[in-house]
C-alpha cells in the first residue's frame, strides 16, 4: 500500500543574512529583502600520477577547497523602506570590502572583516565565517530611478521616483506616484542640508563569498563523523 504524505504549507520567513562579528560603524546586519538565489560550490582536488605503458592513470587526493558560495540578490527601491536597504547593501558591501586604512585610522592595517553567513537553518548554513571576494551592481539604462534624500544623520526624509535618461527634463513620473518637491535637496534655514542619491527601482547585486575557517579551530574542532552527524554545523563547516 502506498502512503499518502500530505505537506502543510507553513508561510515563513526564510531568513537570509550577513553579519559580521566585528561591525563598523551601524553596518551590523545585511538581510535581504527578496530571497537570494544561492550558488554553493566545493572543488576537490586530484593531481595525476603518470605512469606509463597504461590506459588508466592513478588520482592522488591532494585537497579540498574552501567552499565557494555566490549569492544573486534582487533589491528594489519603491518604497522608502526598500530605498533604505537597498543603499544599507550597497554601503555594507563596498565598506567589508575594504581594509582599515588611512593615517588617521587607529585600525589601519587590519584585512577586511570576516562576516558570518546564515541561510535556510542549523543544518544548511549557520554561523559560516566568509570573506567578501567579489561583488558588483549593475545601474539599469531602461528602469526609473528612484531619488532619496537625507538629512545630516543619514535619515531618509523623503523619496520621490524620476523618469530614466530617456526624458529629456529628466523630472519626476506624475504617473508613478512621484512626490512632489522629492527631486530638490534638503533645505533647512535657507541652507542645503544633507544628500541625495539615486536607485533604480528594481536591480540586482552579486556577492562572491569565500569560506574563511580559523586554521588553528579547524584543526583541533573537525572530525569527520561528528562533520557526517550534523554537529559541527553550528560552528560554521559546511
Amino acid at each position: 500500500m502506498v502512503k499518502t504524505i500530505h505537506y502543510s504549507t507553513i508561510n515563513i520567513y526564510m531568513s537570509v543574512y550577513l553579519q559580521p562579528k566585528n561591525p563598523v560603524g551601524n553596518l551590523t546586519k545585511l538581510e535581504f529583502p527578496y530571497t537570494p538565489q544561492i550558488d554553493y560550490s566545493v572543488d576537490v582536488k586530484y593531481d595525476t600520477y603518470n605512469t606509463t605503458h597504461t590506459n588508466y592513470q592513478l588520482y592522488g587526493y591532494t585537497r579540498t577547497e574552501n567552499p565557494q558560495i555566490n549569492l544573486n540578490c534582487k533589491f528594489s527601491a519603491h518604497t522608502d523602506e526598500h530605498f533604505k536597504m537597498s543603499e544599507f547593501a550597497i554601503r555594507f558591501l563596498r565598506t567589508y570590502s575594504k581594509m582599515n586604512y588611512g593615517r588617521t585610522d587607529m585600525n589601519r592595517g587590519q584585512t577586511p572583516r570576516i562576516l558570518r553567513f546564515f541561510a535556510y537553518g542549523t543544518q544548511i548554513f549557520d554561523n559560516v565565517p566568509v570573506v567578501i571576494s567579489k561583488f558588483s551592481m549593475t545601474f539599469p539604462e531602461d528602469v526609473d530611478y528612484v531619488q532619496g534624500t537625507f538629512d545630516t544623520a543619514s535619515k531618509l526624509v523623503a523619496t520621490g521616483q524620476v523618469r530614466n535618461n530617456k526624458n529629456p527634463t529628466n523630472q519626476p513620473d506624475p504617473r508613478a506616484g512621484a512626490v512632489p518637491g522629492a527631486e530638490k535637496p534638503l533645505v533647512v534655514n535657507g541652507q542645503t542640508e544633507g544628500y541625495t542619491l539615486y536607485l533604480p527601482i528594481f536591480f540586482q547585486i552579486s556577492i562572491s563569498l569565500l569560506v574563511q575557517q580559523n586554521l588553528y579551530r579547524a584543526v583541533n574542532e573537525f572530525n569527520l563523523e561528528d562533520f557526517a552527524a550534523g554537529k559541527l554545523n553550528s560552528k560554521g563547516y559546511i
